[in-house]
């Protein structure tokens, strides 16, 4: 996804937007090694969190698009 936003920068698209790779790698590395199911969903659904801004960057940069 980032490297489509980074496209979507390169094509001259105007929305702001934060590269979050960095923390998703962190929350799923927490995930794969946190103990107890409790703390698993809770970064889960940190994570999904994390995903849903990138998409949403994502859809305002096919929006702004110039097609």
């Amino acid at each position: 996804m980032v490297r489509l936003l980074q496209q979507a920068d390169a094509l001259g698209s105007a929305i702001q937007w934060h590269d979050h790779s960095r923390v998703a790698k962190k929350r799923a590395w927490t995930i794969q090694y946190s103990r107890g199911r409790p703390k698993r969903i809770k970064r889960y659904r940190e994570l999904l969190r994390i995903t849903r801004n990138t998409l949403d960057y994502l859809k305002q940069a096919a929006e702004k698009s110039p097609r």
